[in-house]
């Protein structure tokens, strides 16, 4: 996943407390074609919170 992706989603997860509010966020719809983008799979809210949460993979 890109830098860019992985700051919106740090963006949207410092102001949600859930997946609702992850996906009613002003930025998730610049997330959404992001992560589309980068795994050519749509998001859900849930997956602002794997992203932030996921390993850095090298």
């Amino acid at each position: 996943m890109s830098d860019a992706t992985m700051e919106l989603a740090n963006r949207i997860c410092r102001a949600a407390d859930s997946h609702a509010e992850a996906e009613a966020h002003p930025l998730f719809p610049m997330f959404r074609l992001a992560f589309a983008r980068d795994t050519g799979t749509l998001p859900t809210g849930a997956d602002v919170f794997d992203a932030v949460n996921a390993p850095d993979v090298f």
